[in-house]
């Protein structure tokens, strides 16, 4: 079950959190579950498969403002980097971001 703990424990800035909510926990973990469970990830990864940067950039900008607001860190920093290379139209291989931003949810998923 998710938990402010187990979301430290995987690299969520808790403190800046819980600034941003007011100390309510319930209220954030509840936001952190609807991220969770919608989010343009797929949308990212179909845009990019379809070689269309721009809508990948604005999904990817998308998720780094949400991420950014919820303080779910690790999401934030690979999509910052995500947005910055799509932002500047750079041909280079995109699926280690991807991956990487999959990997993550899915492991905040199962907590």
């Amino acid at each position: 079950m998710l938990s402010i703990r187990k979301l430290e424990q995987n690299g969520v800035d808790i403190r800046s959190a819980m600034d941003k909510c007011g100390g309510d926990e319930a209220f954030y973990l509840h936001l952190v579950d609807l991220f969770l469970k919608k989010n343009d990830y797929l949308k990212i990864r179909k845009a990019l498969n379809q070689n269309d940067l721009e809508k990948a950039y604005q999904c990817a900008l998308n998720m780094k403002g949400v991420s950014g607001n919820l303080s779910l860190t690790p999401i934030f920093l690979l999509s910052s980097e995500l947005t910055r290379h799509l932002y500047n139209k750079e041909n280079i291989d995109y699926s280690p971001y991807v991956y990487n931003i999959g990997k993550i949810l899915k492991k905040l998923k199962s907590i």
